[in-house]
């Protein structure tokens, strides 16, 4: 089983374990009883990884607080921006490490970055290329600096 389907599979588990689970309070279960989908958005944005969630188009569609503070944006300035603006791709072999990645649905590998200043940085990019439940691509992207120079 690849990496897409796996992700597939617990998108779709999520849903069926939040129908399934009791609804003592009716309308205000919500309110007492967090949803799985939303006990993973915590885990997301409490995690100490920056991490973001790509858009076929390349568009950043959702990230977490590290991630923006990882670049220099505030979480405002971050709504909008494509990847090709925080992840640098002037170089083939770059280039060419995410389209390796898109084939085979994830990979690892270092890129250099550009944070909100201009200034440019090395990364660890962990990426997972998934289908949500509308069938869109997606990407899921861990990135952590690393202190050693990208040649």
């Amino acid at each position: 089983m690849n990496n897409r389907t796996q992700f597939q599979n617990i998108e779709s588990n999520l849903e069926k374990i939040d129908n399934q689970l009791p609804k003592p309070f009716g309308e205000m279960d919500d309110l007492f009883f967090p949803t799985a989908s939303d006990m993973y958005d915590e885990l997301v944005e409490d995690s100490l990884q920056a991490m973001c969630i790509e858009g076929e188009s390349g568009k950043i569609l959702r990230y977490n607080e590290r991630f923006c503070r990882l670049f220099g944006y505030s979480e405002k300035e971050m709504s909008g921006l494509e990847s090709s603006q925080i992840f640098d791709l002037s170089i083939e072999s770059s280039r060419n490490l995410f389209n390796k990645r898109n084939a085979n649905g994830n990979t690892i590998f270092e890129i250099n970055c550009i944070k909100k200043s201009g200034e440019k940085f090395p990364c660890r990019i962990s990426s997972v290329a998934h289908q949500d439940k509308n069938g869109k691509e997606r990407l899921m992207n861990t990135v952590s600096e690393v202190f050693s120079k990208i040649k």
